[in-house]
């Protein structure tokens, strides 16, 4: 009989081990444009133009002592130890930028983490985004600082050294993807001929290709990869890049990759499907520009449609016809679209039902918006 029971035991926490392993909660964290004058030279303080000073003080405001910022990392820690999350992930933008030197910008980095890490207990892999490494010696601080970082929370030896990587959860892959420097061309020379390369993009080739049998893929990155604002940014967004974008999106789908990003200061959802595969992208906000912005509403659901009626895509639109021959080609593959007020933070629930975004309000404990991403 105790033989039989201890079979069972086992048998029942093997089930255990595999459910833990094939069903887990990630907590996400938008742009978050941490700031502190203690982490920006002297010098570079006195020169800043009107929009920057608008931000400083939008941030300062918002990361003060009993503010917006501390309240949302306080309840997005316990949720994720409530949840036993097995880290936390951030969507870049995790610290303003224009620090002045390297070293303010390593100092302003580590003093984001940290300050993160008091209230996140599990391992918090924060993404580069387009503001950390804004400002004189920012970039080199963010790709010297942010593996390192990574490295020590996921317990990796020999430590990463690239600002991409992938991390296998379970069944799943997650790639945190440099997306700012997706589209960096080289020239080199093949067969004596002079081309031009993608080489990051080269690398998210290769991840994606190494782990094609990964149950979900996850793409953390800052950049949307499919356009949610009246802008170029994101990757390969120039005008003499379009075979880029879309060979991007095209490997996506191939993937049936599902895209956690940032950047447009919004929480929107976006369903994509071509003969390729199919994506969904999700963007997150977690910057408190005002008190009011920490009030979330209802989603607002859409399609073809809404995404191309947007008040910031008319005027865009208004002002440069050509606009619409950039838009346009979404069209024909835009199943879903979702937008959704306020910020915040969010929870994904991954399961083999499939994964399910949850924005969550720092004033309401009870407000929850889900949204069944695949």
């Amino acid at each position: 009989m105790l033989k039989k029971l201890s079979g069972l035991v086992l048998i029942l926490f093997a089930v255990a081990l595999f459910a833990a392993d094939d069903t887990y909660q990630i907590v996400m964290l938008g742009d978050l444009h941490y700031d502190n004058v203690e982490c920006r030279e002297p010098e570079s303080m006195k020169k800043l133009k009107d929009y920057q000073k608008y931000e400083l003080n939008r941030n300062l405001r918002s990361w003060r002592e009993g503010g917006e910022s501390l309240k949302m990392l306080e309840l997005a820690g316990k949720a994720a130890e409530e949840l036993q999350s097995p880290f936390a992930i951030q969507i870049g933008d995790f610290v303003q930028g224009d620090a002045g030197s390297e070293a303010m910008a390593a100092k302003m980095i580590m003093a984001c983490m940290n300050t993160c890490k008091q209230y996140i207990h599990v391992p918090f892999i924060a993404t580069k985004g387009n503001h950390d490494p804004r400002g004189p010696g920012a970039n080199a601080a963010v790709n010297k600082t942010l593996p390192a970082f990574w490295s020590k929370e996921l317990n990796i030896d020999p430590p990463l050294t690239r600002t991409t990587f992938a991390l296998c959860q379970g069944p799943d892959v997650f790639i945190f993807l440099d997306d700012i420097t997706l589209g960096s061309a080289k020239k080199e020379k093949v067969d004596d001929k002079e081309i031009v390369t993608y080489p990051n993009l080269e690398y998210l080739e290769s991840l994606l290709k190494e782990h094609k049998d990964a149950r979900y893929t996850f793409i953390v990155c800052h950049l949307p990869i499919i356009p949610t604002s009246n802008d170029r940014w994101m990757p390969f967004g120039g005008p003499k890049t379009d075979k880029q974008r879309w060979y991007l999106l095209n490997l996506l789908c191939e993937h049936n990759a599902i895209i956690l990003c940032g950047h447009i200061h919004g929480n929107t959802f976006i369903e994509f499907e071509n003969e390729k595969g199919k994506v969904a992208q999700i963007t997150s906000i977690s910057l408190f520009p005002s008190p009011n912005a920490a009030k979330m509403g209802k989603p607002n659901y859409g399609g073809v449609e809404k995404y191309m009626m947007r008040k910031n895509v008319r005027e865009a639109i208004l002002k440069d016809p050509n606009w619409v021959s950039f838009f346009s080609p979404y069209m024909t593959g835009l199943k879903r679209y979702i937008t959704l007020g306020g910020a915040g933070y969010c929870i994904v629930r991954i399961s083999p039902d499939g994964v399910v975004n949850e924005y969550h309000s720092i004033l309401d404990p009870e407000y929850c918006t889900s949204i069944k991403m695949r």
